[in-house]
């Protein structure tokens, strides 16, 4: 799941989408100062080379466009002016490097860190309208269960490695199942971003698990190295970590 949750009982209940335009509004505008910086290093490293220029000319002018388009976005008043300062910031930036012949790594991460506290606001504010779309997707789609199939439920959560850490699906599924079922109740498939292939993936698992609770009495064993016991006391008596 990213932007649409889906709930499946052996067949296709339903899916819903819980990613609001506000979402993915103070999120578009908090790449760009990503991309300025990305750009800014670029051109710090190799200054001579105009693609560099370049790109930092088409940063510019997204900017204006940006700045342009600010009215048509949901935004409070607070969060509007907060835009408007990441788009001035950013362009006093941009305006300040273009017209140098030399830059300095200083000048970019006093850009990179006046940015910062902006960025994690609307971060923050994604995150809130983010997790009420997907609260309210839930219990929607909860409504199809019979009584005590919540309880029982596994979730599984797609996407690419780099922001696994704190994924915000992952998070909410953890605290509506309970502290104890991350990774046996909510599970994260890296890379994976095909229904089918995560289908597949989640019945290999079930199927361990219920190899593993005959064979070792375990349920999760075979989600470890089958090696991995025995390859710890080995490693642990090679390099003299077993005692005396």
């Amino acid at each position: 799941m990213t932007d649409t949750v889906t709930l499946i009982r052996g067949e296709d209940l339903g899916s819903l989408p819980y990613s609001p335009p506000l979402y993915h509004s103070l999120k578009a505008i908090s790449h760009l100062p990503l991309g300025v910086y990305s750009a800014s290093i670029g051109r710090l490293e190799h200054p001579t080379d105009p693609r560099w220029i370049e790109r930092l000319k088409t940063l510019l002018r997204q900017i204006d466009l940006t700045e342009a388009d600010l009215t048509k976005a949901s935004f409070t008043e607070a969060q509007k002016v907060r835009q408007q300062n990441i788009l001035s910031l950013s362009r006093a930036h941009l305006d300040d490097i273009l017209k140098r012949e030399n830059i300095d790594s200083a000048s970019v991460t006093r850009y990179a860190r006046t940015l910062a506290p902006l960025l994690l606001a609307n971060a923050a504010d994604a995150a809130n309208v983010q997790i009420d779309a997907l609260d309210q997707a839930v219990r929607e789609l909860s409504k199809k269960l019979k009584p005590g199939e919540f309880e029982k439920a596994i979730a599984v959560i797609t996407g690419p490695k780099t922001p696994r850490d704190g994924n915000l699906q992952f998070q909410y599924f953890v605290y509506a199942f309970g502290p104890d079922s991350a990774g046996a109740r909510v599970l994260y498939m890296e890379s994976i971003y095909d229904r089918e292939a995560a289908l597949g993936v989640l019945r290999t698992v079930l199927n361990d698990r219920i190899a593993s609770q005959a064979f070792f009495g375990e349920t999760y064993r075979l989600e470890r190295d089958l090696m991995a016991d025995g390859a710890t006391v080995e490693l642990m008596r090679r390099f003299g970590k077993l005692g005396n």
